[in-house]
Formats: C-alpha cells, sequence, structure tokens
C-alpha cells in the first residue's frame, strides 16, 4: 500500500479530486485529499493566509500517512509541494505533479505563471481579477471555463464553476526555497496537451527544469474530468 496525498491548486478544493478517490483507494492506497487554507471547505473567514499556512497543511498530512508518502499536487498544488520535499526529503517518496506550477528557486507561483506565454488564457486580459485591497483574486467563470476545463463534460464544468473560490495572492506570491533537498527527491510530471492554464509547452519546460520526467496526457487542465480513465491509469503508473 502507498501513502498518497493529493493537493489541489487554482481557484479548486480538495473536491476536484474526487473522481479519483475510489478507484486509488480501490487499488489498495491509503489517500489523503487535504484542503489547503482559503481553499475548498476552508475557504470562508479566513482573515489572511500565508504561504506557510500551506506548507504546514500538506507538512500535516505527511505525518499523518501510514508510509513515505507520494505528493501528487495539481497546479498552484506544485508549490507547497516542492516546498515540503526541501523541508523534508526523508519523508517525501515522490512529487507527481499534474499540470502544475514549479518555480525555481526564489521563484514564486504568480511571477512563475507569468512567464506561460500568450497560449495561458490566464493571462488575458480580465481573466483574472483582483480584489480592491488586493488581497485575494478571482478568475472570471467565462475565463476559468477555457482555462480549466475546455475539454471537461458539461455537468462537471458547471458543479466545478460553481465551487471556485477567490485565490488569496500572499501564497503565490511568496518565493520558494529550492536547494538539493528538493533536488534529491524522484518527480513525475503529467501534463496535458490541451492544457489553457499551464501550456504543454510551459509545463515540459518546468519539469526539464526541476529534473522530473514528463509524461503527456490528452485532456484539458484537470484531466480528474476530462481524460478520467487515462488519468488514473497515469496516476496509477506513477506510485
Amino acid at each position: 500500500m502507498t501513502s498518497l496525498i493529493l493537493i489541489h491548486g487554482g481557484a479548486h478544493g480538495a473536491w476536484c479530486w474526487d473522481p479519483m478517490l475510489a478507484p486509488l483507494r480501490s487499488a489498495g492506497h491509503d489517500v489523503q485529499a487535504v484542503d489547503l487554507p482559503g481553499r475548498g471547505a476552508s475557504a470562508a473567514g479566513e482573515s489572511e493566509v500565508a504561504f506557510e499556512d500551506w506548507v504546514a497543511t500538506v507538512s500535516a498530512a505527511v505525518d499523518r500517512a501510514t508510509s513515505r508518502p507520494v505528493l501528487i499536487a495539481h497546479s498552484m498544488g506544485g508549490l507547497s509541494a516542492s516546498q515540503v520535499a526541501e523541508r523534508r526529503p526523508g519523508d517525501v517518496a515522490s512529487i507527481v505533479y499534474v499540470s502544475a506550477v514549479v518555480p525555481e528557486d526564489g521563484g514564486a507561483g504568480l511571477s512563475e505563471l507569468a512567464q506561460a506565454g500568450a497560449e495561458c488564457a490566464l493571462l488575458v486580459p480580465g481573466a483574472l481579477v483582483p480584489a480592491a485591497d488586493g488581497k485575494v483574486l478571482s478568475v472570471a467563470p467565462e475565463h476559468a471555463r477555457i482555462a480549466f476545463y475546455e475539454e471537461s463534460p458539461e455537468p462537471d464544468v458547471q458543479a466545478a464553476l460553481s465551487r471556485l473560490c477567490a485565490e488569496w495572492v500572499l501564497p503565490m506570491s511568496t518565493p520558494l526555497r529550492l536547494g538539493a533537498n528538493f533536488a534529491g527527491v524522484p518527480k513525475r510530471y503529467i501534463g496535458a496537451t490541451k492544457d489553457k492554464a499551464v501550456p504543454p509547452a510551459f509545463g515540459r519546460m518546468m519539469a526539464e527544469r526541476c529534473g522530473a520526467e514528463f509524461v503527456a496526457i490528452e485532456a484539458d487542465h484537470s484531466p480528474f474530468y476530462s481524460a478520467p480513465e487515462e488519468f488514473l491509469a497515469l496516476l496509477l503508473g506513477s506510485v
């Protein structure tokens, strides 16, 4: 049995992993899908969320794991997964990135995403809508559909759009500190060929830069919706 920690990204919560939970558990794995602070079930009622809150949440899940876990990180979930691997390399078996943002040492999530290129639908004017105080930003629904779910079934799209939440800016603006510990953790990167949030060429570049094996899947940014069977097979082959 392998322990798996599923880390969501973007404006999602742990609910995005729902299609994968039962199949992964049926395959004999111990699975945790964690809600990062400020997202999912914890989205309401927080006056401030920092990157260290994300890291602490993932680190606590590592402590709960029944064996050295594989961190499976989607999109901006790549930030906290990478930082935990740097700080606790002996406690993490490997990382599987899924259309994830993986900055270099000293880089941050938003600054990295800004380099994604013209194919990134999140960089289109009007896609990201900051709050008046600048602490959070939201993805406009029409842009979220294109960026995250363009190839996904309509019922899944509607359900996901209804649950998207605003994003705290601070965690995505905090520089990561990554070094030899992070470099030594085995990594795999699953990149989606039709991804409009993390375009495939951008994902491949980040994978090569961090030393991750790159594997392509014909899917949008949310392969748990747009290609669930193929995605499950890739996950099972990666842990």
